[in-house]
């Protein structure tokens, strides 16, 4: 596994949306950190946890996990540019200075907003909508930039383009939709406001992780690679497209959506075996350590399984009446967030940013076992109360069933702090890259 055919470099607006990236990912995690100590410790035994707010921890830590995954997808899109393209018109880089300000101005400003208790109550979407229209100016520059120089990335890398376009695309239609309850036939229609809400996010959500993936092929490919053909493009685009609809099976949407939720999320059986293929044979070259970053790889794709495989089975409409609403879909989010989008921020940060030893540094090492470690704690700490949840509500009142259930809440600040140390450990070693130091 070798870096392709350009030189890895970025420039100022690339720096600061890495630098921007790991700062607001770790004050989202330390915010989580907090809202864990609500759930899993008494408030009995520390005064001050009752002083937290959910309807403030919950919306700023949501909001600022997506942003930085933003963030992140735009950092990596910048840096492909500049790397193929040193020299860009006056205008590509004015944009990409616009739209890395914006999108900060974004995060402090929702931010500072719901602490002062103007969140929008939109469950995915907390943000005020006030504000929108910076993150909607920042991918929407973001998507243009990427047009202007298509035909130069087409020819380094076909299929990373082109999924790169995609994502890019899906990332700013997906964040349009989720504002259509603006419209007041979605909004006074409780189906679809709950159906294009799902839709939304899902498109928005995918968009980033299509983002992501297609930097890392662009990335870490030997070698340019042929487009695919037009049916793979069509049966992924089913399966990104159409998954939306197993979130609410129980819900009064149309049966056919439902139908065709459940058939596009067994579409990602193909990319599950993939992944399990693709892992093989990264593991085959983790001795020969060519990758300075292997580490990163490998944990990113032993949680793609995780993620891609539970993301299945939670379609399964048996499996789905029993596990919706409880713990586990947490796990899912997280997990998915944690030890995939955060972990290939990262590795492309120290790419780009230039570092050279990062998979042999002892602090990245163990970092990544910590949070290895959380992960697996965190899975195991929610699946269980899920399961208690999830079979004793068919038949148990909530009363009956509560005790047992939080019982199991104490994982939650145990899970948060291996995961809070591991994210402030490498977080602080991409900002410390991202603006131009080096510990090589």
């Amino acid at each position: 596994m070798e870096i392709a055919t350009f030189t890895p470099q970025t420039n100022g607006p690339g720096r600061v949306l890495f630098f921007s990236a790991s700062v607001t990912f770790l004050v989202s995690a330390l915010i989580g950190m907090l809202a864990s100590l609500k759930y899993g410790v008494p408030s009995q035994h520390a005064d001050w946890i009752a002083h937290l707010h959910m309807e403030q921890l919950r919306p700023l830590h949501l909001l600022l996990a997506i942003t930085s995954m933003v963030m992140g997808a735009m950092a990596i899109t910048y840096s492909i540019l500049y790397s193929v393209v040193p020299v860009q018109r006056k205008w590509n880089q004015i944009s990409q200075w616009i739209g890395a300000i914006t999108i900060i101005a974004f995060a402090l400003a929702a931010s500072i907003l719901i602490l002062r208790g103007e969140a929008s109550g939109r469950e995915y979407a907390p943000w005020p909508i006030a504000v929108s229209p910076l993150l909607l100016i920042s991918v929407g520059l973001g998507l243009a930039i990427l047009a202007s120089h298509y035909s130069e990335l087409y020819s380094l890398s076909p299929e990373g383009t082109v999924l790169l376009s995609i994502g890019s695309l899906l990332t700013f239609t997906g964040f349009i939709e989720v504002h259509s309850y603006l419209l007041p036939s979605v909004y006074n229609n409780g189906v679809k406001d709950l159906t294009s809400q799902w839709h939304g996010i899902d498109t928005f959500v995918a968009g980033i992780n299509v983002m992501l993936y297609a930097g890392m092929i662009i990335l870490l490919q030997q070698r340019p690679k042929p487009l695919r053909k037009k049916l793979m493009f069509i049966i992924a685009g089913f399966g990104l497209l159409g998954t939306f609809g197993h979130h609410h099976y129980v819900s009064p949407q149309p049966g056919f959506l439902k139908i065709f939720a459940f058939l596009a999320s067994m579409v990602a059986l193909l990319s599950f075996l993939r992944h399990i293929h693709s892992l093989a044979q990264e593991a085959k070259l983790k001795n020969d350590a060519r990758h300075p970053l292997m580490s990163l790889m490998l944990t990113a794709e032993t949680w793609t399984i995780v993620a891609v495989g539970s993301g299945i089975l939670f379609a399964i409409p048996q499996i789905n009446f029993y596990i919706h609403g409880t713990y586990i879909i947490i796990a899912h989010a997280m997990g998915s967030m944690i030890g995939i989008n955060y972990i290939i921020i990262v590795a492309a940060g120290m790419v780009f940013c230039g570092t050279k030893q990062s998979d042999s540094a002892f602090s990245t090492r163990w970092a990544l076992r910590i949070l290895n470690a959380g992960l697996v704690l965190f899975w195991v700490g929610l699946t269980i109360p899920s399961i208690i949840k999830g079979n004793s509500r068919t038949h148990e009142s909530f009363q009956a069933y509560a005790t047992k259930v939080e019982s199991w809440f104490v994982v939650f600040p145990i899970a948060g702090l291996l995961l809070v140390s591991a994210i402030f450990v490498l977080s602080s070693e991409l900002a410390w890259i991202s603006i131009g130091k080096s510990k090589n």
